[in-house]
Parts: C-alpha cells; structure tokens; sequence
C-alpha cells in the first residue's frame, strides 16, 4: 500500500525541535512523513522570517496547518491515535492545546537546559 506523503517543517535552529525530529523521525516516515527545516523549506521564500519560525508546520498534501493543528494532525497518523485530531478539536481542548503550543513555541530555545535563566546570588 503506497501512502501519500506529507511534510513536517521545523526549526532547524532549534534543539528541541531537532530532538524531536531526532526521536520521531522513523515514526514519522512509516506513516508516510518526511521532515525539512523551515529556514530549508520552500515555505522560507513565501514567508517573512518572524513568521517563517513562529511555529512549525505541514503540508498534508492538500493543506498548510501550523502549531498545534499540525501536531493533532501528526497525532492521527497511526490508526491507533485517530480519534485525537477530533478530540484535540473540541472547543476547551483545542483551547488549552492551542495555548499549550504557543508556550512551548516562544520558549523553545530555553528549554532542555539550552539557555538558564541567571541565578540571584544567596
């Protein structure tokens, strides 16, 4: 059975988007995913730079999602998961889901110990 495939962009600048890339990207091309970097992307000559980075992306093969729409779309991917993408669309979830991603999107270069917040001497 032959899988049409759909892209995940990413912050190639980032560490923890990397990791992830990293840890899930097997996963990602046995359900048909492949992965790019954004600043690599055909996206980057279509988007200003701050914009460009503000979040990931995929490209399902017939739309652009971003945030956190994209990971409940990645989500669903394996039959098991399915029924996520519909419950991460429910109003309070998609909500929470949506604030949740933005979080870990502005703070995504100072999490894993990547950058420490200094320390007010004792």
């Amino acid at each position: 059975m032959s899988r049409k495939a759909w892209w995940v962009f990413y912050d190639g600048a980032c560490p923890l988007c990397q990791g992830a890339i990293g840890r899930f990207g097997r996963t990602l091309r046995a359900f048909g995913g492949r992965s790019c970097s954004l600043q690599a992307s055909p996206l980057a000559a279509h988007l200003a730079p701050n914009l460009l980075l503000a979040q990931m992306r995929v490209w399902t093969g017939r739309r652009l999602l971003g945030g956190a729409d994209a990971v409940a779309w990645i989500l669903g991917r394996p039959w098991f998961l399915a029924p996520l993408p519909w419950l991460a669309g429910l109003p309070l979830i998609h909500t929470f889901c949506r604030h949740a991603y933005a979080w870990v999107a502005r703070n995504r270069y100072c999490l894993q110990g990547v950058c420490k917040i200094p320390q007010a001497p004792p």
